[in-house]
């Protein structure tokens, strides 16, 4: 299997992050009667590679090969149930086919196609508590990883409404805040369409925007800048994650230095239990806050 290369520093730690959560997740469940599923909503390839150059201390560079969200899930000890990997690139899905066929004794199921359209039927379709479902029911955990803004509040709606899953969310805070540019005035319609479609709210708009003071009448400024920063809107999005969802953590920024903030690795839990959600979010914010 040949891995791809992207990402950047922060990669590695998300994925740990993720490692970690799943050890703990089956381990405390094994003596449960549910079924525990693993989605990956945008699986990729498994594996990557990244270059190393001794700290650049040689002007060539050799390649290191390591492990991706779906690989990390295969190797989860005592392992899932169930394994739902979602992608929607070719070569990289059959990337992942191969993966998933080192893995035998794995019970594994690999979907082309959109991670908005099959997440959602695998939360509306599946029969999460009585009746239909084995045992005492099926819980998962479901990791949504996207390139860009790709993941629809539609979908966010969908998994929180499962009461039975836990997500992990890297939200991609680049793109929100060059979508919603400083000067409200050159958030075009399509730039506003996305923010809306990730967001699930016009609100952003008034949250994150104030039409600044006129000291002159003939001034001819932008009629609403954006004073939310980064942290701030950080701040929107979990609140907005908080709307549906029984819990949220507050998020991890990738990358944390070096450079200005991409990412924010959210955790939330659907299920409104306290008991499963005081465990979930004590274990979930100790591996954040160690990361």
């Amino acid at each position: 299997m040949n891995a791809f290369k992207y990402g950047g520093p922060w990669t590695q730690i998300k994925v740990n992050v993720l490692a970690d959560y799943l050890r703990f997740y089956t381990s405390a469940l094994k003596d449960q009667k549910f079924e525990l599923l693993y989605i990956d909503g945008f699986a990729g390839s498994g594996e990557r590679s990244v270059d190393i150059s001794d700290g650049g201390l040689i002007d060539h560079a050799d390649e290191m090969t390591l492990e991706g969200s779906a690989k990390k899930a295969l190797n989860t000890d005592p392992p899932f149930d169930k394994y739902i990997f979602i992608e929607n690139t070719s070569h990289r899905y059959a990337a992942l086919i191969s993966l998933c066929d080192e893995y035998p004794n794995r019970k594994i199921e690999v979907i082309k196609g959109d991670a908005n359209k099959e997440v959602s039927r695998i939360c509306n379709e599946t029969v999460w508590r009585g009746p239909g479902s084995p045992g005492h029911g099926r819980r998962a955990v479901l990791f949504l990883d996207p390139f860009g803004m790709d993941v629809h509040w539609n979908t966010l709606k969908s998994v929180a409404r499962t009461e039975a899953i836990d997500l992990w969310y890297r939200f991609p805070m680049e793109g929100l805040y060059r979508q919603a540019a400083r000067d409200l005035a050159k958030v075009d319609q399509a730039k506003a369409a996305a923010v809306d479609r990730i967001l699930g709210t016009q609100e952003w708009v008034s949250a994150l925007y104030e039409k600044p003071s006129q000291s002159d009448l003939f001034d001819t400024g932008p009629e609403a800048e954006r004073v939310a920063d980064v942290k701030a809107m950080e701040g929107f999005v979990k609140k907005r994650l908080e709307d549906i969802f029984a819990s949220v953590a507050d998020p991890l920024p990738l990358p944390k230095t070096g450079g200005p903030q991409k990412f924010s690795l959210f955790f939330a839990v659907s299920n409104r239990e306290p008991p499963a959600i005081g465990l979930s979010m004590r274990v979930a914010e100790h591996i954040l806050g160690k990361a």
